[in-house]
């Protein structure tokens, strides 16, 4: 049996990072009315910095009259502090991560967004909204993160909802 044949044993972390996003794309689905609005799920942007070319991955956008919003969902366990320009999650095992810092990155991901679709020939809000949701309500967050009015933790998350407001929304997956 080659190696190739053995079935793919996904990480605990991308598990319970796609379950956190499924299901607050259930909320928003469920609950965000805007009026002409589309919320996109899980779209990919095509970006190049100097040499480096990819594609960012934005968890939601929702699009509507008057703003375009990215949202990044993570679904982090432990405690997660500010070092630099970096965010340290030390893991309930002890077993500490560096991330870059989500929030100025989800900036940098609606930026490309923004650019991409106005080279495309998009005429886009002038409103643009970048949000970081952090999932896990059992999350610690250092007081330096927890006050940053772009991160919306777990118990917050139904307040932004509510704080969005309309009706008659289309649904775009």
């Amino acid at each position: 049996m080659c190696s190739s044949d053995l079935p793919l044993v996904e990480l605990e972390e991308v598990t319970a990072g796609r379950n956190a996003e499924k299901s607050l794309q259930s909320m928003f689905d469920a609950k965000l009315f805007f009026k002409k609005s589309c919320i996109f799920h899980s779209k990919r942007v095509p970006y190049q910095s100097g040499d480096r070319r990819g594609r960012y991955e934005i968890d939601l956008i929702v699009l509507t009259q008057k703003q375009i919003c990215a949202i990044e969902i993570k679904n982090w366990s432990g405690s997660v502090r500010r070092d630099g320009n970096h965010w340290v999650q030390t893991k309930r095992n002890g077993n500490e991560v560096v991330h870059e810092d989500p929030i100025e990155k989800n900036r940098k991901k609606l930026d490309v967004l923004c650019n991409y679709l106005e080279k495309c020939g998009c005429r886009l809000p002038n409103t643009r909204v970048s949000k970081v949701i952090q999932w896990n309500s059992g999350l610690v967050v250092d007081s330096k993160i927890a006050n940053d009015p772009d991160l919306i933790r777990h118990f917050q998350l139904e307040k932004f909802l509510k704080s969005q407001k309309g009706r008659d929304r289309k649904r775009v997956v």
